[in-house]
């Protein structure tokens, strides 16, 4: 019985983001129950995806076996990671992860790109916390779009997708968009690990 996926997609970008303010360190690299954090959105990713790549400038992030792509644009936040992947892709669409989101699934990635192949623009999760800009589907044809922002220095996501044609996937479980962003989110992630067994 063949239990592959049915909805795949060819790149998908995992952006490491870097040194966070927050964590004090590399988040991507922080352990969780020891493992490192992005292993666990990488885990995710692997059954949907046809090649993974790490977008991140720490030379640690070698050590997951998969491509490492230097940020084009440093000092940029995610619209720069999301343009590095763009520039290195020649998909016509991307999957773009943060390297945060310990507990995303496979499942949910997997409607995420069902749901895309149904409309037209940038597709992201939704929550009852918001939009979640950071897991989602960007056609590449935007690349020149947010070139333009970058150099304009308008790095907000958020207004980034106000401005296009973009949807949105409601997922109940907001648990899978948890982001760990410092040292007490450790500690919550580890608990709510051990809760899941």
């Amino acid at each position: 019985m063949n239990n592959s996926p049915k909805h795949k997609i060819a790149d998908a970008y995992i952006l490491c983001g870097g040194k966070s303010s927050r964590m004090g360190t590399e988040k991507g690299l922080v352990k969780i129950n020891g493992r490192a954090l992005i292993s666990y959105v990488m885990d995710a990713v692997k059954p949907i995806a046809d090649n993974i790549y790490l977008v991140g400038n720490s030379k640690e992030y070698l050590n997951f076996g998969l491509p490492v792509l230097k940020d084009m644009k440093l000092n940029k936040g995610p619209m720069g990671g999301i343009y590095t992947a763009m520039s290195h892709t020649k998909a016509n669409e991307i999957l773009i992860l943060s390297c945060d989101i310990p507990f995303i699934t496979t499942k949910t990635l997997g409607k995420l790109i069902a749901a895309k192949e149904n409309q037209h623009g940038v597709i992201t999760l939704k929550t009852s916390d918001g939009r979640q800009p950071l897991v989602g589907i960007y056609p590449t044809e935007l690349r020149k779009f947010i070139a333009e922002n970058l150099k304009n220095n308008n790095l907000k996501l958020m207004t980034f997708l106000s401005a296009i044609q973009s949807a949105e996937l409601v997922i109940e479980d907001k648990i899978e968009t948890f982001n760990v962003n410092s040292p007490k989110d450790i500690q919550l992630a580890e608990e709510i690990l051990g809760a899941m067994g």
